[in-house]
Formats: structure tokens, sequence, C-alpha cells
């Protein structure tokens, strides 16, 4: 069975195996809601273990334009609210790090 395209685009990522080789088995679920976005976003995640998580924004060239790290989650169900208010309208991307797993996801700001 192939994966739907438009679910892979909104996801970030090229294939469904691309998901699988991505969470290390560290994290099991990732969204962020809702995109587009225009101030508030949820990153909401569950993680298999506990584990030092950094969140890092990209705009559309690869620059870095907010960090947080967000230090030990506990295992299970969390979520992190990240304000988007001062970044201009745009696509962007962000990396989850999440002890040696990273996954990368991309959203939209409109205003």
């Amino acid at each position: 069975m192939e994966a739907n395209p438009d679910m892979l685009n909104r996801l970030g990522v090229n294939s469904a195996e691309e998901i699988l080789m991505e969470s290390n088995n560290i994290v099991s679920s990732l969204e962020n809601i809702p995109n587009p976005v225009s101030n508030l976003m949820k990153i909401n995640f569950e993680l298999a273990q506990d584990a030092d998580v950094a969140i890092t924004l990209f705009d559309i060239t690869g620059k870095e334009v907010l960090s947080l790290k967000k230090g030990i989650q506990a295992k299970g169900k969390n979520s992190v609210e990240v304000d988007v208010s001062s970044l201009a309208s745009g696509m962007y991307s962000y990396s989850f790090k999440a002890g040696d797993a990273v996954l990368t996801r991309k959203f939209n700001i409109v205003r």
C-alpha cells in the first residue's frame, strides 16, 4: 500500500519509510496544530521514554528563526505552545529533537 502524497507533504516527509527511520523509537507521534497558524501553534508529541527535547524553527531559506529548549520531558503525551506572532507570513519548518531522534515538519503562517 502506498502512502498518500498529500499526507506525506503535510507531515514534511517524502515517504512513509522516512517517518519510521526518523523516529528512532523515541518519538511515537508528532503533530503541530493548527496548520496554517496565525499566532500560537501547539506541538503535540508522545515519547516512548523520558527525553531531552529541543525545537528549532526555520524560515523557507533555512535560517533559524526561533529555538526552544524544553529540557527533559516525561514519557507519554506532551505538548508545547509556540508563539509565532513575531514571524512573517510564509512557509516554515521545525526540527524536533528528542534524545537522538530528530524529526522535521512543515507549517505555514498566515495573517
